[in-house]
């Protein structure tokens, strides 16, 4: 499994209408980390083997326009649209920078993206999750002294304006499985494409008594344990944003335009609001959207519009159907999961990924068609009423049979079968997984407040509500009323307030941001050590692919000619494809030792 991160970012006083574009390619140029990076041998191999005049080409515009040649500016002229200062960002993008611990860092649809190091379980991923953000923070410091204007870097899902942006997860799991959760056999047929069009483009299932029902059902419900927050309602942008776009997303892939929501007033830490006593005053007469200030669980559950979708951009599915599997294995397939929010707390990262790993591999037992009864009847119209359901123990879900269950309810019948199915067969990593599932499940029935200081949304949700019973305030009444601090003595309106607090929790930067503060307090709790994750950032996993990438990068970084997932390739002795089951470290120290 691993995860891919993207975030939002903003050049604070940038005059720049797309600020967020240069500064995300200045991020891989400061790395301070060591890295593979061979961008102009990637993405260019032409079938007629023409390959190393192009990879010269590529290098001298990697080194700038004026060693450029005629034929060369010919060249690129003929396969590009964009000018030439615009290229070598594009290209330094295309592979970005593979990184000593196995992980990739580069940029997509102009956000900094970091995908983890594969791994072979979830608190492993916590490990290269948390990795990851050390890696982008420490190069943000970097670009921003560069720069002369301060960068920030946020952990997020959406800039508050309709655009959201994602943290995707990577499950390795059966071909067959795969082709049962994304129909893709029936897609592939005439029939069903009508048939699809007809009648699953607004969320309704094809066939919901299928293993794709149930893992749509435990996706949609998960949420109540792994959804990040978010104050405020939004609806993903209309067909025509993307059409004036085009152009340009056609050469960097952007369809998002990230960070603008934040401007240089943004509040610096939890503490600096709040610590100095405040203000209140009601303006009744102010009109106020009744969603502006609504608080919902998951970032990422207005952006999802039908079932299936092989889209991860604008009109996504709750089930993504991509099959790009990085693998030279067809018993296996990677399972692409887009639903999921941004999270900071380790606990919500745990539990997405472990329990998400376990549902996967009870699904392939053979033994889940019996809960086939979860399937839901209008999943899209689900997802976002559990969203609001700040409980999880409303009745609001109304399944096939045309019975009706609460968020909860599902996810308490799936752990039971889950735990029915393992029994005592389980790895440490993965008993930890059911029994914080299990505890998770127990304190949202019971007593929530137990969840306070693990799940981000519960954390986002007491700091919210503390502040608001503060200045006499609540979600229905937030938007009128403004706030003075005895610090600033400037009045803001508090429901706005809210919102840029909701954004500071998702920075990333250890001094200000708000969850870090927090964890800094010992207000958070962990699963993972410091030391583990600074481990993380520089050592790549001993038990899977990643473990020769990591090693290839720090040892034969002069003989790589091309790197990817799947694939290693050595001047002189060709390429190598990656088997995800056979590299580990022992294998790999051996070869090592005939290279070095």
């Amino acid at each position: 499994m691993g995860s891919e991160t993207e975030y939002a970012i903003i050049v604070k006083g940038a005059s720049d209408a797309r600020p967020d574009n240069s500064a995300a390619y200045l991020l891989l140029k400061k790395c301070p980390y060591p890295f593979f990076s061979r961008s102009h041998l990637y993405g260019w191999r032409r079938r007629d083997g023409d390959f190393q005049i192009e990879a010269e080409r590529m290098a001298r515009l990697l080194a700038g326009p004026e060693h450029l040649t005629a034929e060369d500016k010919e060249w690129f002229q003929e396969h590009f649209d964009l000018p030439l200062s615009q290229r070598s960002e594009a290209l330094i993008g295309a592979l970005g920078l593979l990184l000593e611990n196995g992980s990739r860092f580069y940029v997509d649809m102009s956000h900094p993206e970091f995908s983890t190091a594969e791994v072979t379980n979830a608190r492993d991923l916590i490990l290269y999750e948390k990795a990851g953000e050390i890696i982008v923070e420490a190069s943000r410091r970097k670009a921003s002294a560069e720069l002369g204007q301060e960068i920030k870097i946020y952990k997020n899902n959406s800039d508050g304006k309709g655009s959201s942006y994602a943290c995707h997860e990577n499950y390795l799991v059966p071909a067959s499985l795969f082709r049962e959760i994304t129909r893709e056999s029936m897609m592939s047929s005439e029939w069903y494409r009508q048939y699809y069009e007809r009648n699953c483009r607004n969320g309704a299932s094809a066939n919901r008594g299928s293993l794709a029902g149930i893992f749509a059902a435990f996706l949609i419900t998960r949420q109540i344990f792994c959804g990040a927050g978010k104050i405020g309602v939004e609806r993903e942008k209309s067909e025509s944003f993307y059409l004036r776009e085009q152009k340009f997303r056609h050469f960097t892939g952007r369809s998002e335009r990230c960070g603008e929501y934040v401007e240089s007033d943004i509040v610096d830490s939890v503490t600096s609001k709040t610590s100095n006593g405040v203000e209140t005053e009601e303006t009744p007469a102010t009109p106020v959207d009744k969603d502006a200030y609504r608080f919902q669980i998951s970032q990422r559950a207005d952006f999802f519009t039908r079932l299936y979708s092989t889209e991860t951009t604008r009109e996504r599915g709750i089930i993504n159907t991509r099959d790009r599997s990085y693998l030279n294995d067809f018993d296996f397939s990677r399972l692409h999961v887009i639903i999921g929010d941004s999270n900071m707390a380790e606990w919500s990262i745990f539990l997405k990924t472990g329990v998400t790993a376990l549902i996967l591999d009870w699904l392939s037992s053979g033994f889940a068609e019996r809960l086939g009864h979860l399937a839901f009847k209008e999943p899209v119209k689900a997802l976002r009423e559990i969203s609001f359901d700040l409980t999880c123990k409303k009745a609001v879900i109304k399944l096939a049979n045309g019975t009706t269950v609460s968020a909860l309810d599902v996810q308490k019948e799936l752990l039971k079968a889950v735990k029915e199915y393992r029994g005592n067969n389980l790895t440490s990593v993965e008993a930890d997984v059911i029994e914080k599932w299990s505890y998770a499940l127990d304190a949202l029935e019971r007593d929530p407040s137990l969840l306070d200081d693990k799940l981000d949304w519960r954390i986002k949700k007491r700091i919210f509500e503390r502040y608001l019973a503060k200045c006499g305030a609540n979600w229905d009444n937030c938007g009128r009323k403004t706030i003075k601090t005895k610090k600033s003595g400037v009045a803001e309106n508090l429901g706005c307030w809210l919102k840029q607090l909701d954004i500071e929790y998702h920075n990333i930067n250890p001094d200000t941001g708000v969850y870090h503060v927090l964890q800094n307090q010992g207000a958070i709790k962990r699963i993972v050590s410091d030391e583990e994750i600074s481990n993380a950032v520089g050592n790549p996993p001993t038990d899977t692919r990643a473990y020769i990438r990591g090693m290839a990068a720090r040892h034969l970084k002069e003989l790589i000619t091309d790197m990817h997932w799947h694939i290693l390739e050595i001047h002189g002795l060709g390429r190598v494809q990656l088997d995800p089951f056979d590299c580990t470290k022992g294998i790999v120290d051996v070869l090592l030792k005939k290279f070095r």
